[in-house]
């Protein structure tokens, strides 16, 4: 090849690193996840197949994620280890499968506990699992660092949800799997129902769960389970393709309405949910009503909810409590929380006032 033809590629070489690597930045795992899919089909809603016309949203803010329905694979009843199996997992592949910083979803109950590290659901957002006797869905929305744990249990049916390869307000619109596409339901991850199909407002219950940091979960639950590793994704699970994201207020896609300039987007938040009731506090709240360790406790709905706030890397572990109490626990980025939620988030604020002006009611 001529020294003129090799001066000429370079550029569109250049060109094309740029584009992918944009690419694999604003899809994150749903770019980057290894199976191969039909060219197009992550791009256009129309070619994901669910019925939309129960769909009573803003189709505006309704988008194609980029990877088709099933691009990321929910974990369906996936196998556990106990956390010294964690560390001999760590001794023999010579990597680190879970540190003491890194974030879990913790579900405990029953005298049961188990844990989801988030390095794990950043590639599969669902996993369908089963505590106590209760079927769950453990949900993860990287853009919205959205936690959710639901009961799986409707109307006499336990359903499985998938990964629809859509959003709405930027956030997880998971599918309730059936033989025919067209039938299946879009479930609204922060609005806990379905927004589209044959269940189309109808909820899920919403459980209680910390995201935690690995350590103070075991140390809290020592008893706990934890998710045993994929060994064929270990290398995808080494990697945090929402590293960027984390570090700049900027969205990619949609959302309205926007929290007030004032307000830090990406603040995190605790909402806690009873199906009547909300209550919402920005970590900064938390903050200042913490004690130096972290301890604090919640009001909410005539009782006190003990729980601990670490700053670093912004979790909230809380006491544990049984699915019968019906105080559900929900995890998120303020915008998200108040794209879904705004009159129950008009109080919450970059500064800290007292937790009285954090209650909001439901509409």
């Amino acid at each position: 090849m001529g020294a003129g033809l090799r001066s000429a590629l370079w550029p569109v070489l250049g060109l094309l690193a740029a584009a992918l690597a944009t690419a694999a930045f604003l899809g994150g795992p749903r770019l980057l996840h290894p199976r191969h899919h039909p060219a197009g089909e992550g791009l256009d809603i129309a070619a994901h197949g669910f019925d939309l016309s129960a769909f009573r949203l803003d189709r505006s803010l309704l988008a194609a994620s980029g990877q088709p329905p099933d691009g990321l694979r929910a974990l369906d009843n996936p196998p556990h280890f106990a956390p010294a199996d964690a560390d001999a997992w760590n001794a023999e592949h010579r990597g680190k499968y879970l540190v003491g910083s890194d974030r879990v979803i913790g579900i405990a109950w029953g005298g049961q506990a188990r844990a989801y590290p988030l390095r794990v659901l950043n590639w599969h957002e669902i996993a369908n699992d089963t505590l106590g006797g209760i079927p769950v869905a453990v949900t993860y929305n990287p853009l919205c660092d959205a936690a959710v744990v639901f009961d799986r249990r409707l109307e006499g049916e336990t359903l499985r949800l998938a990964f629809s390869g859509l959003l709405y307000n930027s956030n997880l619109l998971a599918y309730d799997t059936r033989p025919e596409r067209s039938r299946c339901s879009l479930w609204s991850q922060l609005l806990f129902r379905a927004v589209s199909g044959p269940r189309a407002g109808r909820e899920l219950k919403v459980l209680p769960a910390s995201l935690a940091r690995w350590d103070a979960w075991r140390a809290a639950h020592p008893e706990t389970t934890v998710l045993d590793p994929d060994p064929g994704l270990r290398r995808l699970y080494k990697r945090d393709p929402y590293a960027p994201y984390f570090g700049d207020e900027r969205l990619r896609f949609p959302v309205r309405p926007l929290p007030a300039p004032e307000q830090q987007r990406k603040q995190r938040v605790l909402a806690l949910v009873d199906g009547e009731r909300t209550r919402v506090w920005t970590h900064s709240e938390l903050a200042s009503l913490a004690a130096d360790d972290g301890r604090l406790s919640l009001s909410f709905r005539d009782r006190q909810i003990s729980a601990r706030w670490d700053a670093d890397p912004g979790t909230v572990l809380v006491e544990e409590l049984e699915p019968d109490a019906g105080i559900g626990v929900v995890h998120a980025f303020y915008f998200a929380w108040n794209a879904f939620h705004p009159r129950r988030s008009a109080a919450s604020a970059t500064t800290a006032p007292s937790a009285q002006t954090a209650a909001a009611t439901r509409r």
